[in-house]
């Protein structure tokens, strides 16, 4: 039998509101201390294979993994681990293009909510919760699914606005103290937030929408890239609701600090997510992203020119 002193409790969770949704929760009604470690789709699985060869013997490891799935071949170590006496593997995750995951008895997938709305069923059932916490859990599904309607939304995007300015870590440490904290402390800071991010969003459509070439895709479907590093989905929501991007089937948002191309269709429009993951990115309908290393060319180019130039 394993010593309870030799059990360890590991959280992979997602770097985003979502994931961070997560952490709250399982923070919150989990009776163990957890290692919340962040991931995102490029170390996701180098950091589970790392607790996979690092496991001594007599350890009992519970894993969970929240809002994120680690590749195929990964998943197949994972599956090998959990049939072991002393490895517990649960996942919880709702990317479409992640949809194969359900194979497996350890995992739990469901396209309609959140991350944080599949953990929160998971870890409450046939408990009556707070209200509060419903509406935590419901404002981070608004905001993740993109549920723009809901009466939620406003609450969600301004959890997303405090999780970005704050950073991962601390929103997570602030909303296991205060799940209300958005509510009460930080009230001011979402103004500022607020204010901030509109301008941003402002900017960014003034300087390039009408400026940016449209292209069209193999189906002849208008899309146009626009650069930015920040408020994405708002950004891309904005132009795919503006007049100027009527005819627009998608926007892609490239982020040239991050590497990173975040897609935002319209609900009607192109399925976003199967695009991403030609390039082995994933994600929803209407939002999706992947990640390609396009500043070692930039880089390059700008060497070259100036390696040739002659300023004397």
């Amino acid at each position: 039998m394993t010593d309870e002193n030799t059990t360890k409790e590991y959280l992979f969770t997602h770097k985003d509101l979502d994931g961070a949704g997560c952490a709250v929760l399982f923070n919150t009604f989990h009776s163990k201390e957890m290692y919340v470690i962040l991931c995102d789709y490029t170390d996701i699985d180098e950091k589970i294979d790392h607790l996979i060869m690092s496991k001594k013997d007599g350890e009992q490891h519970n894993v969970f993994i929240t809002d994120i799935c680690p590749s195929k071949e990964c998943c197949l170590r994972l599956d090998d681990a959990n049939k072991s006496k002393n490895f517990n593997v649960k996942l919880f995750d709702h990317h479409k293009t992640k949809s194969w995951v359900i194979q497996y008895s350890w995992a739990t997938f469901d396209t309609k909510t959140s991350g944080t709305g599949l953990v929160y069923k998971y870890l409450t059932k046939n408990i009556k919760t707070k209200e509060v916490i419903n509406n935590f859990v419901s404002a981070v599904t608004a905001w993740d699914i993109w549920q723009t309607k809901s009466k939620y939304r406003k609450k969600g995007k301004n959890l997303n606005a405090i999780c970005k300015f704050i950073g991962l870590k601390m929103f997570i440490e602030t909303f296991t103290k205060d799940i209300t904290a958005d509510i009460k402390e930080l009230k001011i800071l979402i103004k500022f937030l607020d204010i901030r991010k509109d301008e941003y969003v402002n900017k960014i459509i003034g300087t390039q929408l009408n400026k940016a070439r449209v292209y069209t895709d193999g189906y002849m479907n208008m899309f146009k890239i626009i650069f930015a590093t920040d408020y994405l989905s708002e950004i891309g929501h904005t132009i795919l609701n503006h007049e100027d991007g009527a005819e627009l089937k998608y926007v892609c948002l490239v982020n040239p600090i991050t590497n990173t191309v975040s897609m935002r269709s319209r609900t009607d429009g192109v399925d976003v997510g199967k695009i991403a993951k030609e390039f082995r990115g994933g994600g929803h309908y209407c939002a999706s992203g992947f990640r390609i290393n396009f500043m070692n060319n930039i880089e390059k180019r700008i060497a070259d020119k100036l390696n040739k130039l002659d300023y004397y």
